[in-house]
């Protein structure tokens, strides 16, 4: 739907112990025109834009332990960065989040090769490194 995803997961073993992911969005699709925003990136209200999407994203909730997310003005799009510690997180308020499907998955870890089944059945390509 126009929005570029990149996920990276920092994992011991097939447990996650960090995910990072980063999206993107174009100007235009935020329905800013691309050449009032080149001229002045201050247009855009990047904390408000970052609280509206976390709570949009996580079911209404504003703050997750364990989560934090960074936003990057670029000359044309937004660079969102979510990156979710799980050695921190609390599994209860991210299923709540609707981050995680509660009582289909463990709650003590995270997946990697579940998460990478997951992902794939999205469409999306995974490769390791």
């Amino acid at each position: 739907d126009g929005i570029q995803e990149t996920f990276t997961f920092n994992a011991s073993g097939d447990e996650i112990t960090k995910q990072t992911e980063e999206f993107i969005i174009s100007i235009e699709d935020l329905g800013i025109p691309l050449e009032d925003y080149q001229a002045d990136h201050s247009i855009v209200d990047t904390e408000a834009v970052k609280e509206a999407l976390f709570s949009t994203m996580f079911n209404g909730s504003t703050e997750v332990n364990g989560m934090s997310m960074e936003v990057k003005t670029e000359e044309d799009h937004l660079s969102f960065i979510v990156t979710t510690d799980y050695t921190v997180a609390d599994f209860d308020a991210l299923a709540e989040a609707g981050l995680i499907e509660e009582g289909s998955i463990s709650t003590t870890y995270i997946s990697l090769q579940r998460s990478i089944e997951g992902l794939e059945e999205r469409g999306m390509t995974c490769t390791e490194q």
